[in-house]
């Protein structure tokens, strides 16, 4: 601890636990030479206290320099609160942090930042005066995205000669806050988003056009296609997401290697992922007004050639999704993905392998599936993992 504070050269550091609402927190202060330290609270998981420790100084020094470089009446300081395995009440929770902020006495300001909320602040506020980013105060999101906006003009600046972003291809990733108010901005401003290219997608596959990839695709044998089809499923299913979106996860019990770690989204993205391989064999989709598309399908095929391998596949399919489903029944409840994979929480770990184990079994019925319509040799993609 003592060797971060000095590496970082911290001016204090802060901890406090609160056993009744699981609460155990750090604020560092980087420094209040300038006036009070600003910064905001993170609210993640945690390998270990010293991650914790390490990460809240690196954040405080880096708000010092940000505050005096603005010229700004404040130091740097940055809080952090460990996220716990389960939260019987995180309203309570930030209560106590709110308690904790007032013990030192107006030098430390905190606001939102990853895993925080506004609603969160104003939790805080019944307790201290010394916070921002309340539902009053409004979201500073808008405020990021516009720095965000000007980091990247000067940088077109400096590499391109010009800061003009017309034209430009970005990419933004994660459209949570900050990253679709800041996308809003570079599209107003004239750049090409990565979203954008969902628009050469649909070209793709717009009927009666020469050369796109739908007409490649239909001048392929059918057995091509369907091997493709079912090798995507396959893969998908286990070496994308059993293996690097939850066994690398699980088993190196880190936030960082998750889906979605900032946007707290990762068990919406995992069960529709799910979901579309599902869609894909049923050859059904359910759109967002609740109207169902459905046409020639995958299962229809294989229960042609043998019904047993179709229901075998399609109760995996089922089961599977019920399987993720939990996880996002937990996050609804304000257990998240990242406190799933933590360390320790021997439930949360096994909900995250029971969604593994239920992956690689399906991709064995697609396997199955494939050799019944005299496609052998699927070897589905499992990006070198053991399972």
């Amino acid at each position: 601890m003592f060797g971060i504070m000095e590496a970082t050269r911290l001016e204090s550091l802060h901890v406090a636990q609160d056993p009744a609402t699981g609460l155990q927190a750090i604020i560092a202060l980087h420094s209040t030479r300038l006036g009070p330290a600003l910064g905001g609270c993170r609210y993640l998981t945690y390998s270990d206290s010293h991650s914790a420790v390490a990460d809240a100084a690196r954040l405080a020094q880096s708000m010092s320099y940000k505050a005096a470089l603005a010229g700004l009446p404040f130091g740097g300081g940055k809080a952090v609160i460990l996220r716990p395995a389960h939260v019987p009440n995180r309203g309570a929770l930030f209560e106590a942090f709110g308690r904790f902020i007032e013990t030192l006495n107006g030098r430390y300001i905190t606001a939102v930042d990853s895993g925080t909320k506004s609603e969160d602040m104003d939790c805080i506020a019944q307790y201290t005066q010394h916070v921002t980013s309340t539902r009053s105060a409004g979201d500073p999101s808008p405020h990021t995205a516009m720095g965000v906006f000007a980091g990247i003009r000067a940088s077109a600046m400096a590499r391109l000669g010009s800061d003009d972003l017309q034209g430009l291809r970005i990419a933004v990733q994660g459209l949570g806050q900050v990253g679709y108010a800041l996308a809003e901005q570079l599209a107003a401003a004239g750049a090409e988003l990565l979203v954008s290219d969902l628009e050469e997608m649909v070209g793709n596959w717009k009927p009666n056009v020469a050369d796109n990839y739908r007409a490649t695709l239909e001048a392929e044998p059918a057995e091509t296609g369907l091997r493709k089809m079912l090798f995507g499923m396959g893969s998908l299913s286990l070496g994308e997401l059993a293996g690097e979106r939850m066994k690398v996860s699980l088993e190196a019990n880190s936030p960082e290697d998750e889906q979605d770690c900032f946007s707290d989204n990762t068990h919406n993205s995992h069960f529709y992922d799910a979901k579309g391989i599902r869609n894909v064999y049923l050859g059904e989709y359910t759109r967002v007004d609740g109207t169902k598309m459905t046409g020639a399908s995958l299962s229809s095929l294989v229960a042609k050639a043998d019904p047993a391998a179709d229901s075998a596949l399609k109760a995996d399919l089922a089961a599977t999704e019920a399987k993720i489903q939990v996880m996002v029944d937990h996050a609804n409840k304000g257990e998240h993905y990242d406190q799933l994979i933590a360390a320790g929480n021997t439930a949360g770990n096994q909900i995250v392998r029971d969604a593994i184990a239920s992956l690689v079994k399906q991709t064995g019925s697609i396997e199955a599936a494939a050799g019944k319509l005299g496609i052998s040799d699927l070897n589905p993609d499992n990006a070198d993992h053991e399972f």
